[in-house]
């Protein structure tokens, strides 16, 4: 299956293909909130490499029963968002039982990212984090993007982590997170800018910088030598460059 890089087609050519195709009920999370998605647009990613095409109507409503708080999302042009009555546990029941796929036990399957993900299907661009907490959305869903096999998400949350960056000091917690799911691999263009971000902030920023995230010594006894040696070389870099990672715009991004 083709990596979805890119967005080729005409607007209203993808809406008369994709938009009246079946529907896929996804379940994402813990708290299982029921998310709606054309079955093309998952077609267009590594989606179904990784999870195998839907069961059969038939086939479906044999597992376990569950009841739960659901919530049922369909992004279209106009964003709309609709609930389900989580009161009436028979129409909970029914829509657990008639999911096409439950998406939990992992780190990036959470509502949030996943929402984050699916607007990506339907043309909508990431939104900048207010705080900084809603980095590690971000992250979850950059990890998404990756299963997935789908580029062009992973540039535009480097977008848009990059502005938020810009405006703010990036925490040493955020790298903390990054090495913690994704371990030493700094090959991930998503682990090479933050830990750029970060050796920025060291070489040019250390006396307001170093108070604020102590953390930096947890990493530093943590063991992870790889992720070490390349903050520390981007520390050095840094130390004689006034370029920051942050309005880079051509790194650290698939070519597509």
């Amino acid at each position: 299956m083709p990596s979805a890089k890119r967005r080729t087609e005409a607007p209203q050519a993808r809406k008369e293909s994709s938009y009246t195709s079946p529907i896929c009920k996804i379940l994402v999370g813990d708290t299982e909130k029921v998310f709606k998605v054309h079955r093309e647009l998952l077609q267009r990613t590594s989606f179904f490499e990784q999870h195998n095409e839907p069961a059969q109507d038939e086939q479906k409503g044999h597992g376990e029963k569950r009841a739960g708080t659901a919530f049922a999302i369909f992004f279209d042009d106009n964003a709309r968002q609709s609930t389900v009555d989580s009161d009436t546990e028979h129409e909970v029941i029914d829509l657990v039982e008639h999911a096409d796929y439950i998406l939990q036990d992992s780190f990036f399957y959470e509502p949030d990212a996943w929402a984050v993900f699916q607007r990506h299907l339907y043309d909508a661009f990431p939104v900048e984090p207010r705080i900084c907490d809603e980095c590690i959305t971000l992250f979850k869903a950059y990890a998404l993007a990756q299963l997935y096999k789908v580029e062009l998400l992973q540039n535009e949350i480097i977008d848009v982590l990059q502005r938020y960056y810009n405006r703010y000091q990036i925490p040493i917690t955020h790298l903390m997170y990054v090495v913690q799911h994704w371990g030493d691999n700094v090959h991930t263009y998503l682990a090479s800018y933050l830990i750029a971000q970060c050796g920025y902030e060291m070489a040019k920023n250390w006396e307001q910088w170093r108070p604020e995230n102590e953390g930096l010594l947890e990493l530093y006894a943590s063991g992870h030598k790889v992720i070490i040696e390349q903050l520390t070389l981007a520390a050095m870099g840094y130390a004689k460059s006034d370029a920051d990672p942050a309005r880079h715009k051509r790194n650290w991004r698939f070519q597509l």
